[in-house]
């Protein structure tokens, strides 16, 4: 049988099929929240000649910070070791590669609501010789789940204004819904702060201390 698709408005309207006319649109939606959560993810290393020695070092340093932490009220709850790794370290000599040694690195989150105590936190944090390499505000996973259901209901809304549309643009009316699929929510946290290369601890200190929240984007995609 004939084929006729129309584009318009994002979607397209399919006439003819089992199923009978149908009229399938995409809708978008992309929304501004205000984060609930302070994220600082914190760098942890020890170098020597063996591998033992370097992790040992590293293991010394995550807990003075976490005992840091501690010490500023900060439940274990809160400080998640995220990764861990031991690698070897080269250096070029005279044209050559040399091994140097081994790095154990590792790397911790900590969580907040409190963004008044986020300085004292990164003091602490770099006293016990830790490495501060990111600020971030986040959504929490409940704010998140709201915030997600609001997105998709819009983006839902947005679809169904598309097909509205797109079926009043050839004289039809918009039938009962067929079909619906999430095809993509995201938000990207907003970086307060990230580590650049050479920079000293006193620049974490000093995003720390003049510490902002921001509105995060979050986005979301819905196919009808």
């Amino acid at each position: 049988g004939l084929v006729i698709a129309i584009f318009a408005l994002g979607g397209y309207l399919f006439l003819g099929g089992a199923s009978g006319p149908t009229v399938s649109a995409v809708g978008e939606v992309e929304l501004s929240a205000l984060p609930d959560e302070v994220v600082i993810y914190v760098a942890v290393e020890g170098r020597d000649k063996t591998a033992q020695v370097a992790q040992t070092q590293m293991r010394t340093i995550s807990d003075a910070v976490a005992t840091a932490l501690r010490a500023q009220g900060v439940d274990d709850s809160v400080i998640q070791v995220q990764s861990e790794q031991i690698y070897q370290d080269y250096s070029w000599e005279t044209g050559r590669q040399v091994l140097k040694g081994f790095v154990a690195s590792q790397t911790i989150i900590v969580r907040t609501t409190e963004t008044r105590s986020v300085a004292s936190l990164v003091d602490s944090v770099v006293g016990a010789g830790g490495l501060v390499q990111s600020i971030n505000f986040e959504l929490s996973d409940a704010h998140a789940a709201s915030v997600k259901a609001d997105a998709l209901t819009a983006a839902g809304k947005d679809a169904e204004r598309k097909a509205t549309a797109l079926a009043l643009g050839v004289g039809k009316g918009l039938g009962s819904l067929v079909s619906i699929m999430n095809e993509d929510y995201s938000y990207v946290p907003m970086v307060y702060y990230a580590r650049a290369e050479g920079a000293s601890d006193s620049d974490a200190k000093l995003a720390a201390a003049s510490l902002t929240p921001r509105d995060v984007s979050v986005s979301a995609r819905v196919a009808v």
